[in-house]
């Protein structure tokens, strides 16, 4: 809590020093040294001739005692202070806090003896001793967990059986296997999209990335960890909260990231401080690029991922280690000023962090005032009150972000670039190359990584040690010589179209055999906005010690033990001496006199081309067009103004019934029930559409034209009307049933001689 003195304060402090300097010889001076013949001579005077004679001070420290004398005269000197105390106020943030209207009466008649005599007039300091348990460094550590909490409740998925769904047996699934033979029970086939339990409410989920009917074989999108035994049932479930994206790759919380203004926000005002490792690991450096770097061990031995390292005046954390020695490094970051060979690798470890706010007021003041976040958010500060009662202290927090600019949906971080020295053909594949002698990269290094050239972007199929060769034409225009170039991180493809097997399995489309039908390049832009609402609570009581933490919360379940005692978590222990931990101290209300608490209201319109390369038997296809998601089209693929819309992309309000007597979760409580089930926190709705529009092409018979084999120009929609439900999705073949067919008619396998 910020305090700051009222008028009448007063700081007297007086002195009665008495200092003399004799003077041994008389002739009022007292010389530490002569210049002569151009150079200092010290302890000599001048002897009037242009030399030197030792001066009174020659004799060293026995002709200069008492040279100077000093001495008290009278009273030594006294301190008499009157320090009026008040909680300080912030013009810019309204607060209601605990009243303090203390007066500090400080008396010291003799400085030079005894101690001085301080009272307390007034309310005294007791309103603001509950401000004591927290400090600013708990305040950033508290935002930092705050912002863990939205991240996770925003990633929080949770899967409720299917109202009459599908179900069937699977054949044994080794681990790490992702494939079986499905035999139906109940609602048919598998489709792809579709989600499945595996075994009991505590198996894993299959979300079907394929599905043959001839042979009944279920492919899940991801290898499963553990076994299944030969006859495990399937029941199919529906997601709830973070949904997977319609027709391409990412999930719902790809989209936007509530917790970026406070990410953003702490890393401009809270600096986190790396402490060297007595005998830890050493190196240097070589090759740099991007975010990788070759490493030789000086000491320690091998690196490892998670390693931090002072590298000149940056730290880096090490993301992966490959090879034997030497070694080669992913850092977390690019290098912003690439280290020369040789620069020096030394392993430290984070150590404390350290706000720049010194007070709970100038951290709302700051957070209020926050310009430059990300697209433009602002926080707010809404209602601040102490309860005396229960020492606890509330803060309304908003944060908004409004709609601007449409961006891209998939994250560009640049790690490399330059200017393109020369654009050519590879002579093995026919794609487009892109040269630059000045670079020496590691064979393949950028492979899968995304590569951008004006208004252009491709994606690296290969590269040596200049040369990039790309996955396929440039979407948009083809760079030159000369044209400026950069390389993006490790890339996730957010938002590239992904029809997948799909288009096979359709209503109406059923056999089509076009497979495998997904983009190599993310074009897909997003245009976020949300509204984040929550109280943050401070639990300022008094900490319990020894025997009172026994019965008292620890890390979201109640503590039987007296303090100090040893908790452990993830393999590491903790000696908790008191309770409540700063981490417990930190909560979020979730209910008031109204009922639970709304959270988050958020939308993403996704608006994207569609070029999409597919293949039926040995026949190419090419599908380009155009696809929308919002939350509900207002008409054709608009999506309405948010702001003045009734239905949302996503919407998350707290559960009732959690809890203290205020309502009030601590946020090792949140985090619990999001690990174990997250719709006992929070109710996640999820509303959305899509609109696609597809023209198909046939691609690798030479003088072939679309026009020529589908005699026309076919084209068909895809629409889903709720994207948390696989079976709304509708195959509109717009007068495509006759292409269809030609396509159909390419479905074998090619590689069978006999089909």
């Amino acid at each position: 809590l910020g305090v700051s003195l009222t008028s009448g304060s007063s700081f007297d402090l007086t002195t009665n020093l008495h200092a003399s300097l004799r003077d041994p010889n008389g002739d009022g001076r007292v010389y530490l040294g002569t210049f002569a013949a151009g150079s200092f001579h010290p302890f000599t005077q001048p002897d009037g001739s242009g030399g030197t004679t030792p001066g009174e001070l020659a004799g060293g420290a026995a002709a200069a005692a008492g040279v100077a004398a000093a001495s008290f005269t009278g009273i030594p000197g006294a301190l008499n202070a009157q320090l009026n105390l008040a909680a300080s106020v912030d013009p810019n943030v309204t607060i209601a806090l605990p009243t303090v209207n203390a007066g500090v009466t400080i008396s010291w008649p003799d400085i030079t003896t005894g101690t001085p005599s301080v009272t307390v007039s007034g309310a005294g300091l007791g309103p603001v001793q509950s401000f004591e348990n927290l400090t600013p460094r708990d305040l950033a550590q508290g935002l930092a967990r705050v912002a863990t909490a939205l991240e996770g409740i925003q990633m929080a998925r949770s899967f409720t059986p299917t109202s009459n769904g599908k179900t069937g047996t699977v054949t044994a699934i080794a681990s790490g296997a992702a494939t079986a033979t499905y035999t139906s029970t109940n609602g048919g086939a598998p489709a792809t999209g579709d989600f499945f339990r595996v075994g009991d409410t505590s198996g894993p989920v299959c979300e079907v990335a394929h599905y043959d009917g001839t042979s009944n074989t279920i492919t899940c999108a991801a290898p499963l960890n553990n076994a299944v035994a030969d006859g495990t049932q399937l029941t199919q479930v529906d997601a709830k909260g973070d949904v997977d994206l319609p027709f391409m790759k990412g999930s719902l919380s790809d989209v936007f990231q509530a917790d970026e203004a406070i990410v953003s926000f702490l890393d401009k005002h809270v600096t986190q401080t790396y402490n060297a490792i007595p005998g830890g690991r050493s190196g240097t450096l070589s090759g740099a690029t991007g975010q990788t770097a070759s490493y030789t061990v000086v000491a320690g031995g091998a690196p490892v991922a998670g390693d931090f390292y002072d590298i000149g005046t940056v730290t880096k954390k090490v993301t992966a280690v490959t090879g034997s020695g030497p070694y080669s490094l992913t850092f977390d970051t690019a290098f912003s000023s690439v280290p020369s060979d040789g620069t020096a690798a030394v392993q430290v470890q984070a150590g404390d962090i350290v706000p720049d706010f010194s007070s709970l007021q100038s951290m709302l003041d700051e957070l209020k005032t926050s310009v430059g976040l990300p697209g433009g958010a602002t926080f707010s500060i809404g209602d601040i009150g102490f309860d005396a009662t229960t020492s606890k202290l509330s803060i309304g927090l908003g944060i908004t972000r409004a709609q601007g600019t449409a961006t891209s949906l998939d994250p560009f971080q640049q790690i490399d670039g330059g200017t393109i020295g020369s654009v050519g053909t590879d002579p093995s594949s026919g794609n487009p190359t892109l040269v630059d002698s000045s670079k020496s990269w590691t064979a393949n290094v950028y492979a899968g990584h995304l590569v951008k050239s004006g208004s252009a972007t491709n994606v690296v199929k290969s590269n040596d040690a200049h040369t990039l060769v790309l996955s396929g034409a440039w979407n948009g225009t083809a760079p030159a010589g000369g044209d400026a170039y950069s390389i993006g991180g490790q890339d996730p493809q957010t938002g590239a179209i992904s029809f997948a097997d799909k288009l096979n399995s359709l209503a109406g489309a059923v056999g089509s055999g076009i497979l495998n039908a997904n983009a190599q390049i993310p074009l897909a832009t997003v245009n976020p906005s949300y509204s984040v609402n929550l109280t943050l609570v401070l639990d300022l009581e008094s900490p319990k010690t020894g025997a009172a933490c026994d019965g008292v919360e620890y890390n979201g379940t109640v503590n039987h033990q007296a303090c100090p005692f040893t908790a452990t978590s993830a393999g590491a222990s903790t000696i908790v001496t008191q309770l409540p931990t700063p981490a417990d101290r930190v909560m979020i209300r979730t209910a008031d006199s109204n009922g639970p608490l709304h959270l988050l209201t958020a939308d993403a319109p996704i608006d994207s081309q569609v070029d999409v390369n597919a293949t039926v038997g040995f026949l190419g296809l090419k599908l380009t067009g155009e696809l929308h998601e919002c939350a509900a089209f207002s008409s054709g693929t608009t999506c309405p103004d948010p702001a003045s819309s009734s239905t949302h992309l996503l919407s998350v309000d707290f559960k009732p019934g959690l809890g203290d007597a205020q309502h009030d979760l601590p946020l090792s409580q949140i985090f619990a029930m999001l690990a174990s089930d997250p719709t006992s926190l929070a109710g996640i709705s999820v509303h959305g559409q899509v609109k696609a529009s597809i023209t198909p092409d046939v691609t690798g018979i030479p003088g072939l034209s679309a026009a020529a084999f589908f005699g026309g120009t076919p084209s068909f929609d895809l629409s889903m009307t709720d994207i948390t439900d696989p079976s709304t999705i509708t195959f509109d073949t717009n007068g495509f049933s006759d292409a269809l067919a030609k396509i159909k008619s390419f479905n074998f396998d090619t590689s069978n001689p006999k089909a």
